[in-house]
């Protein structure tokens, strides 16, 4: 029963991660002054091919074993989103520990 449970495991981080990713692009047509009013300020700014990009970076660190690694972990998620006057173009969510805090970056 432990083998199926482990197994099963990259599966859900996988579904976790795709949710996070989701809700993230519901953004998408609103307001980048909405976004910061709810999360604060990004952790990052730049311009990029005109538009504006601000990202918000998430790490989580870890000492053990993962899988069959073992040692020291970084897990990051970045949200980034892309805006054109000040509406956000693009919503987007990279990583892997994207489903954490998903409830404070959901709109």
């Amino acid at each position: 029963m432990k083998v199926l449970v482990w197994a099963a495991l990259p599966l859900l981080a996988a579904c976790s991660m795709d949710m996070g990713r989701a809700s993230f692009s519901e953004w998408e047509g609103s307001r980048v002054g909405d976004l910061i009013a709810k999360v604060g300020y990004p952790d990052a700014e730049a311009n990029t091919a005109g538009a504006k990009r601000y990202s918000w970076i998430d790490e989580w660190r870890s000492v053990g074993t993962i899988g069959n690694e073992t040692g020291q972990h970084v897990l990051t998620c970045t949200r980034t989103v892309y805006v054109s006057g000040d509406v956000i173009v693009e919503a987007k969510a990279e990583g892997a520990i994207c489903s954490r805090r998903e409830d404070q970056f959901r709109r």
